[in-house]
């Protein structure tokens, strides 16, 4: 389980960021395939961000009940 924003705060996007991210996620598929990432800025803020951009690579899920939900699902195989 990953938590967090994923540059949606600052709402813009850095290739730095998202080249970083992808090797360490593509680490994290090597051992598991279960993975679930919650960022706790809204949807509507990950527009335009590297956010918008990482959620492309992993499933990722807005911090509230129904994302949170989600997330579990995940890791339980079941999303």
């Amino acid at each position: 389980l990953i938590i967090s924003d994923a540059g949606a705060a600052r709402g813009r996007t850095r290739l730095d960021r998202i080249s970083a991210t992808a090797l360490a996620l593509a680490t994290l598929k090597s051992h598991t395939m279960l993975l679930a990432w919650l960022n706790p800025m809204p949807r509507v803020r990950w527009r335009g961000s590297s956010a918008q951009i990482i959620a492309g690579q992993v499933a990722m899920q807005p911090m509230q009940a129904d994302g949170m939900s989600n997330a579990i699902d995940q890791l339980r195989g079941q999303g």
